[in-house]
Parts: C-alpha cells; sequence; structure tokens
C-alpha cells in the first residue's frame, strides 16, 4: 500500500468523523518510515502483456462534441440528463474536485465542465467515474446523498495531444484504487478507464479467481469488488499503527466486441494502486499506465 492510499484512507475518516488529535500525523509519519520498500517491492512485481485484434464501430449512446482548447483535438463527453447532472453534482460536492491535500482546486473545472461517463449500482448505493477535459472523478453515494469522500480529482493519463481515444489498445485502464461504502472501514475496490468503439463489454479479474463485470458507456468503464481497511500494526484503537486495504489485486481485464468474442486481453500483473496524479513519480506503480501508447507487445491483426 502506497502513502498516498494510508492518506487517502484517513482523510476519509477524518471527513465523516470528529477530528483524532495527530491522527494524520502519526499516520504519515508511518507511511513515510515504509514508503521507499512497500514501492520497489511492487513495482518490481508489475508486468503488462497485450494481445488480439480489435474491431472499429460506433459507440453507445451520443457523446457531445465540445469546442477545441489550446489547439487541442475536440474532447468528445458524454450528454447528460437531468439525473446525470444530478450525480456529477453529488459526486463533486456542489464544487471543484480537490487536490491531494483535500482542499478545492478551481482550475480543475466546476460541476458543469463534468459529465457523467459511467456508473454502476450496488444495493443503495452508486459507484461513478464522472470526467471533464482535464481528467476525472471516482465516487460512491448512498441513495440520494453526496460523495463519501472529497472529490479527489485525477488527470487523465497519457499526453491526450490526439484526443482521449488516442491510445493504441481496445482498452485502457485509467484508475486502480477505492472508494468507501456506507460503512466507516468497507470499501469499493475499483477499476475505471476508457474503451475503443466497438468495445461493448469489460470484464476485470482480481486475484483469488474473482472476476467483476463492468458498467460500459460512451467509451467508458468502471468494474468493483468489495474490501475493508485493516490494521496491519496496532488495533483498530489504536490507529497510531499502520493500516491497509486488504491485498486486492488486479490481475487482468478483457474487452469484448459485439459479437460477443473477446478482442483485448490485458495483463496487470497483480496491481493494487494507480493514480495518474503519480504519474510524474520515479517509482509510480502502474507506471506503464501512464502512456497512451505501453510497451506492451500488443499488436493488432
Amino acid at each position: 500500500m502506497t502513502d498516498r492510499m494510508l492518506r487517502d484512507a484517513f482523510e476519509r475518516i477524518a471527513d465523516r468523523a470528529e477530528p483524532v488529535p495527530d491522527l494524520a500525523e502519526r499516520a504519515l509519519r508511518t507511511a513515510a518510515r515504509r514508503r521507499n520498500a512497500r514501492l520497489a517491492a511492487v513495482a518490481a512485481g508489475m508486468a503488462m502483456v497485450a494481445v488480439a485484434p480489435f474491431a472499429v464501430a460506433a459507440f453507445d449512446g451520443s457523446p457531445q462534441r465540445q469546442g477545441p482548447v489550446s489547439g487541442r483535438p475536440e474532447v468528445v463527453l458524454p450528454s447528460d440528463d437531468a439525473a446525470g447532472r444530478a450525480v456529477v453534482r453529488a459526486c463533486l460536492r456542489g464544487g471543484s474536485p480537490v487536490g491531494t491535500m483535500s482542499q478545492r482546486r478551481a482550475e480543475y473545472g466546476k460541476p458543469a465542465d463534468y459529465r457523467l461517463l459511467t456508473s454502476l449500482r450496488v444495493g443503495e448505493e452508486t459507484v461513478a467515474m464522472v470526467g471533464g477535459e482535464r481528467g476525472f472523478v471516482l465516487c460512491s453515494r448512498s441513495g440520494s446523498g453526496g460523495n463519501m469522500e472529497p472529490p479527489m480529482f485525477r488527470p487523465w493519463p497519457g499526453t491526450r495531444d490526439k484526443g482521449l481515444w488516442a491510445f493504441r489498445p481496445p482498452a485502457r485502464i485509467d484508475a486502480v484504487g477505492s472508494v468507501p461504502t456506507r460503512e466507516l472501514m468497507d470499501l469499493h475496490h475499483v477499476v475505471a478507464g476508457r474503451v475503443k468503439p466497438g468495445v461493448t463489454r469489460v470484464t476485470v479479474a482480481w486475484d483469488r479467481d474473482r472476476t467483476a463485470e463492468a458498467a460500459v458507456r460512451n467509451g467508458f468503464f468502471i468494474a468493483r469488488i468489495d474490501g475493508a481497511i485493516v490494521p496491519t500494526n496496532g488495533d483498530e484503537d489504536d490507529m497510531g499503527g499502520s493500516a491497509s486495504d486488504r491485498e486486492e489485486r488486479v490481475m487482468g481485464l478483457t474487452a469484448f466486441g459485439a459479437d460477443g468474442r473477446a478482442v483485448y486481453r490485458f495483463n496487470a500483473g497483480g496491481i493494487t494502486a494507480f493514480h495518474s496524479g503519480d504519474c510524474g513519480a520515479p517509482l509510480q506503480i502502474g507506471r506503464l499506465l501512464c502512456t497512451d501508447d505501453p510497451d506492451t507487445g500488443f499488436t493488432p491483426r
């Protein structure tokens, strides 16, 4: 688990509970002592392999074209109805997304700049991906309530110089992370990303032979399984120890065409987290996902 994941977990707790003196300071000190060893160990185990051809067809839905920005190609985002706009406002808590220290960042845009990209229902909860020209936010909400954590901004990985769908393979992962459930110490472990035209179905495989069906909409997908935060040093009443997600490792992704045949398989190598905002870090976990053209051995046929 990275220090970002630890920090995010404690920020979620702080956002939903009464303050505990020195909680954040103790957590970050613990994370800092272990950061290099954890990152090096996980990064060493990363591998990516992609095979099989793909076909090109039209998107499902009717994405809305927005004007060119700064000379780049048009950014294509889906149009929203009233229900979609309500999800966006709830996910962004009515304002701009936040940066790494949970502060509002006006430069990331306002709710009117974002669209509901894709979402799925989990009982009474909704897990969603909302996005704009610069990036996106993963969120979870219960019923008609707001996002259950601060709306953390994630930039689109890759250069985007040729548009959001300029990446080479038929599908790509943009985020591996977690969002909270209604239960304080439970999590939805989430994989989200984009797909090329012609991809109509995506499945994501985790360790322990678990597979989840993604919600695919307008060229975006999101999939989830459930897990929890557990103490790894000390007990639940002593948050001065370390805490970690249960090991929920993403093993791979399979994309399917309209005829039901697999058109792309991606080996994620057991990755536990990918945050595109960390792409400049030298030991970024999943750093090959930072580019639009990863060296994965993918060859169209």
